[in-house]
């Protein structure tokens, strides 16, 4: 919850990687849950370990479109104001 109340007050390419890294780690782990709840024949738990992956996954592709489009918008010159 805190890198979600960050990334939503403060778009910054560092919270958005980190908030990469974190999503990505917890797939990974996710992933490897989905494998052990389907060899102890849990099936429904695989399948809610399964859209909790996708979840994260899809937290990590939405952070690093905004790490790229944070980075894009540095190399943009600014109007001058005044």
């Amino acid at each position: 919850m805190v890198l979600a109340g960050l990334i939503w007050r403060r778009p910054t390419r560092w919270v958005a990687a980190a908030v990469v890294l974190f999503a990505a780690g917890a797939a990974v782990v996710d992933i490897r849950e989905i494998s052990h709840q389907a060899t102890e024949n849990r099936g429904s738990l695989a399948v809610l370990a399964a859209v909790i992956a996708l979840a994260h996954v899809a937290v990590a592709v939405g952070a690093a479109t905004l790490w790229r489009r944070a980075g894009s918008d540095r190399s943009q010159p600014r109007p001058a104001t005044g």
